[in-house]
C-alpha cells in the first residue's frame, strides 16, 4: 500500500501547452487544490473519488475524467492502489481540439464520461513529447465527437480578489492590504472569496505560487532558490505547500522531470 502519491512520469517540453503525468495515487489523497490548466485523464488501475464542480464524482477505468483550470477539488482512491494518467492543458489548446468538451464542461456539473477501449488507450498513449501533437489532434477529435453541442454559457466573472491575485502573484504582496482594496470591505472579500473559490485567499496564493514554481524546477533551480524567488518563508513552508498541490514534495518532481529517478521509478506503472 503506498501511503504517498508517486509520480513516476511528468512530461512537460518547455513551452508546451501540454504536460502529461502518469502517477499512483497515495491513500490519503489530496485536500482543497486546483490547477492552473485543464486537467483530463484516465484511470489506469482501481477507482478514484473526487469533489468537483460542487459534486461528488467516481472514476473508473472507463471513463475520462475532466476538472477546468482553477477549479478547487479534492481527490482520494477508493480502491487499494489507484494508477492514473493525466494531461494538463492549456485552455486554448483544448479550445482547438475540443470545443464542445470544453463547453459542456464550462456549462454544467459534467467531470466523468464513460468511453470506448479504443478510445481510452488512444488517449493513455498520449505521452507529452511533442512528436505527440498529431496524435493528440486526433484523440481529442475523436473524443469531442462524444459531446453535444450547447451554446456557449455566459463568461462566470471572476472574484475581483482572484483576478488582483492572478495579476499580482510574482510581487511580494501585501494580502491584507490587497483585501481591503477591492469593491468590498476586506473581510467581505475574504468570506466571498473563500465561499466562491473554496480557499482562503492566503492559501489560494500560495498555491497559485506552487504551481508556477514547477517551471522554475524544470529549469534545474536549487529548492531554496525557487523557494525565495517565490516569496515563500523559507524551503519547508514551500515544500509543504507544494506537496498539498501535487501530492510529492518539489525535490521529487524536479528528478522526475529532470529524468534522475532510479530505473524502477522511471519505468512508471503497468496497466492491467
Amino acid at each position: 500500500m503506498h501511503i504517498d502519491k508517486d509520480i513516476q512520469q511528468w512530461s512537460a517540453p518547455a513551452g508546451a501547452e501540454m504536460e502529461v503525468v502518469r502517477a499512483r495515487m497515495g491513500v490519503c489523497g489530496l485536500a482543497g487544490h486546483f490547477h492552473d490548466r485543464w486537467s483530463i485523464g484516465v484511470i489506469l488501475r482501481g477507482v478514484c473519488s473526487f469533489h468537483s464542480g460542487g459534486r461528488e464524482h467516481t472514476a473508473t477505468r472507463a471513463e475520462l475524467f475532466i476538472i477546468p483550470p482553477y477549479e478547487v477539488h479534492y481527490c482520494s482512491a477508493a480502491s487499494e492502489d489507484v494508477v492514473y494518467q493525466v494531461m494538463y492543458l492549456a485552455d486554448a489548446r483544448l479550445a482547438a481540439v475540443a470545443p464542445r468538451l470544453k463547453r459542456m464542461v464550462e456549462g454544467g456539473p459534467l467531470r466523468t464520461r464513460a468511453l470506448p477501449a479504443a478510445l481510452l488507450r488512444m488517449l493513455q498513449a498520449i505521452s507529452g513529447e511533442a512528436a505527440d501533437e498529431a496524435a493528440l489532434a486526433l484523440a481529442f477529435g475523436q473524443l469531442d465527437q462524444f459531446f453535444d453541442a450547447p451554446p456557449a454559457p455566459p463568461a462566470k466573472a471572476a472574484h475581483p480578489l482572484q483576478d488582483a491575485l492572478h495579476r499580482q502573484w510574482p510581487q511580494a504582496l501585501d494580502l491584507a492590504a490587497l483585501e481591503q482594496n477591492t469593491v468590498y470591505s476586506r473581510w467581505h472579500a475574504v468570506r466571498t472569496f473563500q465561499r466562491q473559490i473554496g480557499l482562503s485567499p492566503r492559501l489560494y496564493l500560495r498555491q497559485l505560487r506552487a504551481l508556477k514554481a514547477r517551471y522554475l524546477l524544470q529549469q534545474g533551480k536549487p529548492l531554496a532558490e525557487v523557494a525565495s524567488a517565490l516569496h515563500f518563508s523559507d524551503q519547508a513552508h514551500f515544500s509543504r505547500v507544494f506537496k498539498g498541490v501535487f501530492g510529492v514534495s518539489p525535490g521529487k518532481l524536479q528528478r522526475v522531470m529532470l529524468g534522475k529517478t532510479g530505473a524502477r521509478e522511471a519505468a512508471g506503472p503497468t496497466p492491467d
